[in-house]
């Protein structure tokens, strides 16, 4: 897909050798997803002219030109890394650029752009073996194509996941095979199994109601990245999702913790219209601030300490039960930024007025969170040498129900304590029995974050907690998921879910 943001785009004209601008509509280029590596790349303009370069590029541009096209964008020699005014602009185009390149050639082999692809030395490919069997023929089979992926070098680079999962159609170049993968199809060179049935579907085809184009898409596979970004309904787990895989991934530079991001962001612009903060979308502001990061994550400089981004390591984002109505039993709540000594709103929620039972919404009856927020608000003061170092080092001043109780993290509902998984708690506040859902930290069975960090507490000290967001589930729900069988009859009404933040 062509659009405007590609006119100051530079490619590489393969039969010339030549940087050149983007032709303009109706061209057709390819890109190049790699790895770097250490090997050293030259600093090219507009108009000069390339001469041997590393391997794997070599090969992309030879590749190219076999397949009919006159046009190759790389980052290392169309963007000029010597102007950081144009290494940012670059960057904020990085999903007009994979989507508007007519394919995408990811090379998986080797761990520097110095490595030989399979398209380029056929002495590197191995033989597949195959033998009769009396009557059949027996062919041996190469690694799937998600099985090359998450093997790679490739896959462990921060600024290939955008690469991947942008482009319209990718071409994965390995030492077995070349893969084809698209929103509707995959196939390799070793077994001839395409099923390109999405080809030729028609309007005909459509059993259902439902529009073609969106029956069509329910049906296509998912391909080895193909994970839809484009659903408003699940716009909060799509988000989450591609930072789950893009924060295990390594990148040379810290400070690219958010510019390895921003194609995707600029792709999720079209559910996320408001945009984002730090990383986290301003529409669902609460529950990204929910993320919860592993046990191994350290601090990264030139980041708020509440944005993912701040944090080096695995990030799971925080979950509610339904992703399509993360508001459902909303609370108070009022966060803002600094900006020139001013607060400028980030984010604002306000729950239901029980009083109205218009709308898609849970009321709780006796509701001591809907109490808390009805009440006057604490006067607070922050210190003036806080206030001037607030913008530059990004903090926010935040409104919220706060939940103060003493926590007691020896009884987890659930007994597993496995990375990234979500353990429940159950805890009085203020007489209402709630259900606080908390992601573990640590990966040994032995005994997780929670008790390390509250093994010293004593039972009855309370500790205040911010309350971001919150679920509501049916008692049955509650039961069945966290097996509170024992819970008397009152108690069970009175269950509900919440997300906190530890103040």
């Amino acid at each position: 897909m062509a659009t405007d943001a590609l006119l100051p785009v530079k490619l590489l004209d393969v039969t010339t050798r030549q940087i050149v601008q983007y032709p303009g509509t109706g061209c057709e280029y390819t890109a190049l997803s790699y790895v770097w590596g250490k090997v050293g790349h030259e600093r090219f303009a507009q108009g000069d002219k390339v001469k041997t370069l590393a391997k794997t590029l070599e090969d992309a541009i030879t590749l190219t030109g076999k397949l009919g096209k006159r046009y190759i964008w790389i980052d290392s020699i169309c963007i000029n890394q010597n102007d950081p005014e144009d290494v940012a602009d670059q960057v904020d185009r990085m999903w007009s650029i994979y989507r508007g390149a007519w394919l995408t050639i990811i090379a998986l082999s080797g761990a520097s752009a110095d490595a030989v692809s399979s398209s380029s030395d056929n002495r590197s490919i191995p033989i597949q073996i195959r033998f009769k069997v009396q009557d059949k023929t027996v062919v041996s089979l190469f690694p799937t194509l998600s099985t090359q992926i998450w093997t790679s070098s490739w896959v462990q680079r921060a600024w290939t996941l955008q690469e991947g999962l942008l482009s319209a159609r990718c071409l994965y170049v390995t030492a077995q095979q070349m893969y084809f993968d698209c929103a509707s199809m995959q196939c390799s060179e070793s077994l001839e199994e395409t099923r390109s049935w999405a080809h030729n579907l028609t309007p005909a085809s459509n059993p259902t109601q439902e529009g073609f184009v969106t029956w069509m898409l329910r049906q296509a596979g998912a391909g080895a990245l193909r994970i839809p970004l484009d659903w408003p309904s699940r716009r909060l787990e799509y988000w989450g999702t591609k930072l789950n895989l893009y924060s295990c991934r390594d990148m040379t530079y810290q400070t690219d913790a958010i510019r390895a991001f921003s194609g995707i962001l600029q792709r999720l612009l079209t559910i996320y219209p408001k945009g984002f903060f730090w990383g986290l979308p301003y529409e669902d502001f609460d529950w990204a601030l929910t993320w919860a990061a592993s046990a191994t994550v350290s601090r990264r400089e030139g980041f708020p300490s509440w944005s993912w981004a701040g944090w080096k390591g695995v990030v799971f984002f925080g979950q509610p039960l339904d992703v399509t109505q993360t508001r459902r039993t909303p609370t108070w709540l009022q966060i803002s930024r600094f900006e020139a000594g001013n607060l400028v709103p980030v984010y604002t929620s306000v729950p239901a007025d029980p009083t109205n039972h218009s709308g898609d919404r849970i009321v709780i009856l006796n509701d001591p969170v809907h109490s808390t927020w009805e009440g006057p608000l604490e006067d607070t003061r922050t210190e003036p040498a806080v206030l001037q170092n607030a913008e530059e080092k990004g903090f926010l001043s935040v409104t919220a129900v706060c939940l103060h109780f003493a926590p007691d993290f020896s009884n987890p509902q659930t007994r597993t304590y496995a990375q990234g998984q979500l353990q429940r708690f159950a805890f009085k506040v203020d007489n209402t029995s709630c259900l606080i859902r908390i992601y573990s930290m640590d990966d040994q069975v032995s005994g997780s974050w929670i008790d390390e960090e509250w093994e010293c507490e004593a039972s009855d000290t309370k500790h205040t907690f911010v309350l971001l967001a919150r679920d509501h589930v049916t008692v049955s729900s509650c039961i069945s998921s966290c097996g509170l069988n024992g819970l008397d009859r009152a108690r069970r009404s009175e269950l509900q879910y919440s997300n906190c933040w530890c103040r």
